[in-house]
């Protein structure tokens, strides 16, 4: 995996979550990963550009993208008994719950991990 942009980001989670709805897939879907490119970026507290996802970057980003992905499939099926993703089939509700809060989860793991850039000043008084 070299750098990553915001269409790489969106293949992978389409490989991982199949049968996204083309309401969320497609351009429509880049600004939704770019809001989780932006929520690491502020986390770790470093620039990561929207066409250059650094390696160490791109899972984390992949998991939330996931996450939300999924949150969204939720909100947009029209079926308001079952909802399915993939061969998962399931009552709208808890088990998708389960699925987007494991993909968060194991994001903030690993965002965690990366750890935070800390930026200290000294100022002196004379």
């Amino acid at each position: 995996m070299g750098d990553f942009s915001l269409g790489s980001v969106q293949v992978e989670v389409q490989n991982m979550i199949p049968n996204v709805p083309s309401s969320l897939s497609g351009t429509n879907m880049h600004p939704l990963i770019d809001r989780k490119r932006q929520f690491v970026a502020d986390y770790v507290n470093e620039n990561i550009g929207s066409n250059a996802i650094d390696i160490k970057y791109q899972d984390v980003i992949i998991l939330f993208s996931c996450a939300q992905t999924v949150k969204g499939m939720m909100m947009t099926s029209s079926n308001s008994g079952d909802v399915e993703l993939g061969d998962f089939k399931k009552s709208r509700g808890d088990s998708f719950n389960t699925i987007a809060r494991n993909f968060e989860e194991e994001g903030m793991n690993q965002l965690k991990l990366l750890g935070k850039n800390v930026t200290t000043y000294q100022t002196f008084y004379g």
